[in-house]
């Protein structure tokens, strides 16, 4: 079986909006307090994974950022979320409006170091999910160190989860 993006990119908004729901939950202070931990803390690591997913996009938008402080960043965590799952959404369509064969296509971009590279579709799929997998780990074990009680997102539930569902679907 070939990698699928549009699955991959489901993966990332699932993944997203749980960790979302659970930072919801949480009291305000302890959302934003800096652990010393990657990008300060729970609010930190979640807006850089945010500014992350909006560079890869405007990248294959065609209209980059210069740097990952260029992204701004809402001011609350529900216009974040908003603002994220939205992003997602548009990255999801995006994805699945391309043919198998344009998953190889390379898109060119210059980093925030302005070092040029050109990177196949499927690489920079497959590079959000693992970005955004391991920030989340950390935010995760954060909302474990603040007495929260995170979501499971690892990749293997949603294909669980699709897996359940083709079982119960009527053929």
């Amino acid at each position: 079986m070939e990698m699928d993006p549009v699955l991959h990119m489901r993966f990332l908004s699932w993944a997203t909006r749980l960790m979302i729901d659970a930072a919801k939950q949480m009291p305000q202070a302890e959302y934003e307090k800096d652990r010393g931990s990657s990008y300060g803390g729970i609010k930190g690591t979640m807006e850089h994974i945010f500014r992350a997913d909006s560079v890869w996009f405007s990248r294959v938008a065609g209209e980059p950022f210069a740097k990952i402080t260029d992204v701004p960043v809402p001011g609350t965590l529900d216009e974040l979320a908003r603002e994220w799952l939205t992003l997602l959404e548009r990255f999801q369509k995006w994805v699945a409006q391309l043919t198998p064969g344009q998953i190889n296509n390379e898109v060119g971009y210059a980093n925030s170091q302005g070092v040029e590279y050109r990177t196949p579709i499927w690489q920079i799929v497959l590079h959000l999910v693992n970005h955004s997998s391991y920030h989340r780990g950390q935010v995760i074990t954060m909302m474990r160190q603040a007495g929260a009680t995170p979501p499971g997102t690892d990749l293997i539930m949603i294909y669980r989860s699709l897996e359940k569902q083709s079982a119960t679907t009527p053929r």
